[in-house]
């Protein structure tokens, strides 16, 4: 990791990782796994999951929804007057973390979206069907490749699908045409719901300091037969075409939200600046990383020297990859030399191989003077007419005496 703390760790709730992480890694972002949370929401509040059909969505709504802190603080106490749990033990601890799984304190930091530690839970589930817990070590290697092969084959058929899919779009705004060329098919729908909540949310413009411009966006919502405005708050820069909004969904998704995909509708923007397209989620992100290199095949084709080559120019690879990745100007430098050293390869490759076609074209016509120079020339083969001949019919005995003198003749053949 580069001596680099990651920005986000999920954990499920238990003090003695909660204690570990502040300590080693202190810059991190610890939230709780949500799946834990509502799991141990089924076990502590059991009864009114069963008494209250509705608390599941409610509580949910609650965790979720909210994209401001002053939503989550009505959200909640809503909840618990509506199932009386305002005297709750479980809950009341809950809440005192509440800046740990709520997800509107996660918005200021970058997650992809994720919300539990389904990483790691998905890659233990993956792994069950493959290995057993009596497993000896050549089976083990045998099935963890295996278990590569699946996963890499599900893989191509995502993105085939991605690649070959048509999109259906639904306005004619050409934003979405653009993004369903550069997303993938999975986020793309994600992003296409944001679009689809624009009719539901107005533009207002309120303030011009000759720098940035200031707007709100409003949509009117009714809850137990009470209406009321839910606000959200959008700053554009001009200079910079920069947008940010309140509820920071692109800060945690890395998605534009519905608020500022509204303003730059509104300002008739055909086409999103290209830093609101993060390359994480586009089509090509995993261009030429996806190969896979037969071992068996390479060590039959190379010999030890070859081998020990290999192995050199791979330290050196993964050296100058670490390097690259430390800031955007060492990645961009690293990537423009890789790929101008990857044409100068290829160049040179393309070159011996036509001067090898050459010298093999020449070699051989030696080969065929060399054997002309030892080869001993004979009289072609004589072969029979086909037919009756000119002359009459022979009898036996004339046929064999005419051989006889033919035969004399050809004795200077070889």
């Amino acid at each position: 990791m580069e001596a680099k703390e990651p920005e986000t760790v999920f954990t499920d709730q238990a003090q003695a990782i909660a204690t570990a992480i502040s300590e080693v890694l202190p810059n991190s972002h610890h939230r709780l796994c949500l799946w834990h949370i509502f799991q141990n929401a089924a076990k502590r509040l059991s009864q009114v999951f069963n008494e209250f059909k509705t608390f599941s969505k409610d509580f949910k709504k609650c965790v979720y929804y909210p994209e401001t802190v002053e939503e989550f603080e009505l959200e909640w106490q809503a909840l618990l007057d509506d199932y009386g749990l305002g005297e709750n033990t479980w809950l009341e601890g809950l809440y005192k973390l509440r800046e740990k799984w709520a997800q509107v304190y996660a918005r200021s930091h970058f997650c992809a979206g994720m919300t539990t530690s389904q990483r790691s839970e998905s890659i233990n589930k993956f792994l069950k069907k493959f290995f057993k817990r009596k497993l000896i070590l050549r089976e083990f290697v045998v099935q963890y490749d295996k278990a590569i092969a699946d996963r890499r084959e599900k893989k191509r058929l995502v993105e085939t699908a991605t690649m070959q899919t048509k999109r259906n779009l639904f306005c004619a705004w050409n934003v979405e045409y653009e993004a369903s060329k550069f997303y993938t098919r999975k986020i793309f729908h994600y992003f296409q719901d944001e679009l689809k909540k624009l009719v539901d949310w107005r533009l207002e413009f309120e303030n011009d300091d000759g720098k940035t411009r200031k707007y709100k966006v409003v949509k009117l919502v009714t809850r137990n037969l009470e209406t009321r405005e839910i606000k959200r708050s959008v700053i554009y820069i001009p200079s910079t075409q920069s947008v940010s909004c309140s509820c920071r969904k692109f800060e945690f998704d890395g998605i534009l939200c519905a608020h500022a995909l509204k303003l730059f509708r509104e300002l008739e923007f055909s086409s999103l600046p290209s830093k609101y397209y993060l390359k994480r989620w586009s089509n090509d992100v995993t261009y030429g990383l996806d190969f896979d290199i037969d071992m068996e095949a390479l060590k039959s084709n190379l010999d030890s020297s070859s081998m020990v080559q290999y192995s050199e120019l791979s330290h050196i690879a993964q050296r100058i990859i670490v390097k690259g990745t430390r800031n955007d100007q060492s990645y961009t430098f690293v990537k423009s030399e890789l790929l101008k050293l990857e044409e100068k390869v290829e160049s040179r490759k393309n070159s011996e191989q036509r001067h090898a076609g050459t010298n093999d074209d020449i070699k051989s016509h030696n080969h065929e003077n060399d054997d002309g120079e030892n080869m001993r020339l004979c009289d072609p083969k004589i072969q029979k007419s086909v037919g009756r001949g000119k002359g009459r019919m022979k009898n036996a005995l004339e046929a064999k005496h005419s051989n006889k003198k033919v035969s004399s003749k050809r004795k200077g053949t070889c």
